[in-house]
């Protein structure tokens, strides 16, 4: 899909979206992080191949932070939740991008940090060779991330990994954003605190 096509469906999103009748395409500004939740929607539907799931990358969150910015919203730690997401290299977001590695992706992304244990493992000693054993040739590869995370022995098997020289907090969250869901919920985050300040601003006048 072109950019310029990518902005018209932006700007279709929000007109129909938009409460407030008659109000012309490129003056609309958000009102709301209902609009917020529009733009978000309609910026990574026009993402060629894009499902909701995958991992999101920087490029993608950069163009969003653009798009926010057109229609008024300056997100002031835009760089601090860039920094959170996965660079478009990165041997999570190519391996993830396989059909194989899709698939693997949607079931290790409903146990509780499935995704971050994936992501430590990646960056330990011959990690990312150990992950993709899992994914492309191990058969049920799936199952070692449910049992490190939710079964007593492969939690065991997590412990010792996490004593480990290269393991530090490998049973931690990493804290970053991996998927679509969490951006919403970081930007909830900064839409309200940047409310907050408005208001407060507002009162010191």
């Amino acid at each position: 899909m072109s950019p310029l096509h990518s902005t018209i469906l932006i700007g279709m999103a929000i007109a129909f979206a938009s409460p407030i009748a008659g109000t012309a395409y490129g003056q609309r500004k958000i009102q709301s992080f209902k609009d917020v939740e529009t733009i978000v929607s309609a910026h990574f539907q026009s993402i060629k191949d894009f499902e909701r799931g995958d991992l999101i990358t920087q490029s993608q969150v950069q163009q969003l932070f653009a798009r926010l910015h057109q229609f008024g919203w300056q997100v002031a730690d835009q760089k601090e939740i860039t920094d959170s997401v996965l660079g478009d290299g990165d041997f999570l977001v190519k391996t993830f991008k396989t059909p194989k590695g899709r698939t693997f992706l949607k079931t290790i992304s409903g146990y509780k940090d499935g995704i971050d244990r994936v992501d430590r493992m990646s960056r330990m000693p011959n990690g990312q060779k150990n992950v993709a054993d899992l994914v492309y040739k191990i058969p049920n590869g799936t199952d070692w991330i449910k049992s490190m995370t939710s079964q007593k022995n492969g939690q065991q098997l997590s412990r010792r990994m996490a004593q480990t020289r290269h393991g530090k907090d490998f049973n931690k969250p990493t804290g970053k954003i991996y998927q679509l869901d969490k951006l919403v919920k970081r930007l909830s985050e900064s839409y309200a605190e940047a409310q907050t300040r408005t208001v407060i601003n507002r009162t010191r006048r």
